[in-house]
């Protein structure tokens, strides 16, 4: 079962855009708000007819988008209960995106969105795969979770603009 998702971007080396998407896709926010992922209507509707999938299913087409969001700088975070209480981060590089990362898992604890003793997996598109038993053990390898950085949050139903 699934729980809380959210799509993180680094605006700027101080500031992290956190969208919380609720319980909704991820495809589906991205879809809605592609201008902010960089990402064209068109590209989007060719990339599902190249699969011949409808618009918004959660197959190939959403797979390859994902990567698309990717490698723009997103990162995809979503909350599973199923086989056991966990998070899932995605993204291009774990190193270049660290820093969000750390800003996302401050503000979650901060909001009690997450606890350290949840389970975290962390993979990007490099094939680095780092599974955390707890929270806790991701916040004591930070160099700089404690930093105070300017943390923007966006629900869903929010129209994402990317000046």
């Amino acid at each position: 079962m699934n729980k809380r998702g959210y799509w993180l971007k680094e605006t700027s080396v101080y500031h992290t855009l956190i969208c919380d998407i609720g319980f909704n896709s991820h495809i589906r926010y991205l879809i809605r708000n592609h201008s902010a992922f960089q990402i064209s209507k068109a590209t989007i509707e060719k990339t599902y007819a190249k699969y011949n999938e409808r618009m918004g299913f959660e197959g190939h087409a959403r797979e390859e988008l994902m990567k698309t969001a990717f490698k723009k700088g997103w990162i995809r975070i979503r909350h599973h209960l199923s086989p056991h209480d966990h998070w899932i981060i995605q993204c291009d590089d774990m190193v270049k995106r660290k820093t969000a990362i750390e800003q996302w898992v401050h503000w979650g604890l901060e909001k009690h969105i997450i606890s350290d003793y949840q389970a975290l997996v962390m993979e990007d598109l490099r094939g680095e795969r780092v599974e955390y038993d707890a929270l806790k053990d991701f916040r004591e390898d930070c160099s700089h979770c404690g930093q105070k950085n300017q943390i923007t949050v966006k629900r869903f139903t929010d129209e994402l603009n990317m000046e």
